[in-house]
């Protein structure tokens, strides 16, 4: 349940390249994913894969996945504004005792533009 002024908001190029998003999820804590928008750079048919990385692990775990048809379709999850009493999307476990953790995306092809909304919490 979200405090529109805790909300966190990380912003990323997306490549073919899987990369970590935003800073690491803090120690003890939780991060709490509310809303996620996606926009394809890439001339045709894509697919962006969400991730996460957690505990220092070397292999990242799909959480979700985004098709785009098209140039510059847009994916906006939710719809609209967040509600106060919204649930988490995702939710990605903190640093633990072997490393830290990550939200983590990559494409198929081209590029893609993200943004991610967020609060870490206990």
């Amino acid at each position: 349940m979200p405090r529109r002024e805790e909300l966190m908001t990380t912003v990323a190029t997306v490549t073919d390249t899987d990369a970590s998003i935003g800073a690491a999820v803090p120690a003890n804590l939780r991060r709490y994913i509310y809303e996620i928008k996606a926009i394809n750079e890439h001339n045709g048919a894509n697919l962006l894969t969400l991730g996460k990385r957690e505990d220092g692990a070397a292999v990242t775990t799909a959480i979700d996945y985004i098709r785009f048809a098209l140039l510059y379709d847009t994916e906006h999850d939710p719809d609209g504004p967040i509600a106060e009493d919204a649930l988490p999307l995702h939710i990605i476990e903190g640093k633990g005792s072997t490393g830290d953790s990550y939200l983590r995306a990559v494409v198929a092809s081209g590029t893609a533009y993200l943004r991610v909304r967020y609060v870490d919490a206990p």
